[in-house]
């Protein structure tokens, strides 16, 4: 088999031979006026054979955004070999030991939505101010959200059903507060699943609570930047781990497994 030509343009955009294209990828640019095809204006993903042989007719050429789509298929090759290299490097997991039986319901949704829903928005708003704090350079504050998330992994533990429930009808903006605690309550629902002990459910919630706290002390304007970023941007954003790590090690009381919890999300 060929290997596919490209021309790196920047971090996501690669020039590529209109031979080389494959349905799933999103290109956004062409080697001709865009009003001489059918395409839509400005970028589109390749759906079926049509599309790639009607990009072939017109284009020797097109710029796809690997960002949106998919890659060329050495790339996706380099990148199953590095992430094979790492998990062969990796320290074998123990085998998850799965009980869909450990936690019964015990409450119907009926009893629990409104202190659910009221818990659910306590947290959003208390967490809110723990991150209010970090950007305002104040130490990290876990006591109240600690509190709070106890009596939410409580209701997950007595009916799931309740939590996914409102957060499934959850209707106003999702703020990037929100979206923390949304993210822990999940992570305590598919605990619950699986059967995991209480006290690790705790440890996953608090550490997937906390992953992106980091994110408070990037600039805004990189944290709400909207299309891909450039290279030095992105190495930018990924401090946000380091420096949530760096806040978190304040709290030596803090159990190691939350800490290794946000070193790793991504």
């Amino acid at each position: 088999m060929a290997v596919p030509e490209f021309t790196i343009k920047n971090d996501c955009q690669l020039q590529v031979q209109s031979s080389d294209l494959l349905i799933g990828m999103y290109v956004s640019e062409l080697d001709c006026a865009w009003s001489a095809t059918p395409f839509p204006l400005g970028g589109f993903h390749i759906k079926t054979v049509g599309d790639l042989q009607i990009l072939q007719k017109y284009c020797k050429q097109v710029v796809i955004d690997t960002n949106k789509g998919l890659s060329p298929r050495v790339n996706r090759k380099a990148d199953l070999t590095i992430l094979s290299s790492a998990r062969k490097a990796a320290p074998p997991a123990s085998a998850l030991k799965v009980d869909r039986g450990t936690y019964p319901v015990t409450q119907s949704i009926k009893q629990q939505i409104d202190s659910a829903a009221k818990e659910y928005q306590l947290l959003v708003t208390e967490f809110q101010g723990v991150a209010d704090g970090v950007r305002a350079g104040k130490t990290l504050s876990l006591a109240n959200s600690s509190a709070s998330s106890e009596r939410i992994i409580r209701l997950v533990l007595a009916n799931p059903h309740t939590l996914i429930w409102i957060l499934n009808t959850e209707s106003r903006p999702l703020t990037a507060t929100a979206y923390c605690v949304r993210a822990a309550i999940w992570s305590a629902i598919l605990a619950r699943q699986i059967g995991m002990p209480e006290k690790e459910i705790s440890i996953l919630f608090q550490g997937t609570l906390l992953c992106d706290i980091g994110m408070n002390l990037l600039p805004e304007r990189l944290v709400n930047k909207r299309g891909p970023y450039r290279r030095k941007e992105f190495l930018a954003y990924r401090k946000h781990v380091a420096i949530g790590l760096e806040l978190l090690g304040r709290h030596p009381a803090l159990d190691e497994r939350v800490s290794s919890i946000v070193r790793c999300h991504h």
